[in-house]
């Protein structure tokens, strides 16, 4: 009986002497650390985005996470698959993605980011233009600042046409007129 009793004290005071870690310890909090891990996951998105535009598969999967997955519009694509399809859309085609309005949200070792992307896909003879809106989940790798990318889903946006736009607003004004 005593044996028990001096080893649950000593298993008490062994968990009293580590303390209890909250949030407010953890290295995660400092703002400094922050804002250098969300640089560094937006860096890394923005790469893995210039080499999606370049199809260059080998340099994506060092970026990409083990079970990477890509949802396109609904569709759901490995890394593999969907640079295969983007090859094969614009087959010798300039492509560039330019990145922009990332919003970033840290937790832990997870970085949840959503964000804007224009595609541009130039043959020689013409120029087209895609925007799309975009989130990523991505890993932080090891005790580092490396990242890497989960997840991927991409929704267009429709194309919208000013003229038709104000168009549509003085239409329901002549119908409000109208029914009043």
């Amino acid at each position: 009986m005593f044996r028990r009793l001096a080893l649950l004290a000593v298993l008490a005071l062994t968990l009293a002497s580590c303390g209890v870690v909250t949030s407010r310890t953890l290295p995660d909090d400092d703002e400094a650390m922050i804002k250098q891990r969300t640089v560094a996951a937006e860096s890394t998105l923005t790469v893995f985005h210039d080499l999606i535009a370049k199809r260059d598969t080998l340099a994506l999967d060092s970026l990409a996470a083990e079970r990477f997955q890509i949802v396109v519009d609904g569709r759901r694509d490995n890394l593999q698959e969907f640079v295969t399809g983007v090859a094969a859309e614009a087959p010798g085609a300039t492509i560039t993605h330019k990145v922009g309005n990332i919003g970033t949200r840290l937790l832990g070792r997870v970085a949840w980011m959503y964000y804007k992307v224009t595609v541009t896909v130039d043959d020689g003879s013409a120029k087209s233009e895609q925007k799309y809106v975009q989130t990523a989940v991505l890993t932080r790798v090891g005790n580092g600042e490396a990242w890497k990318v989960a997840l991927v889903t991409r929704q267009s946006v429709p194309e919208k046409s000013d003229k038709k736009d104000k168009a549509d607003k003085k239409d329901k004004k002549k119908d409000k007129k109208s029914k009043a």
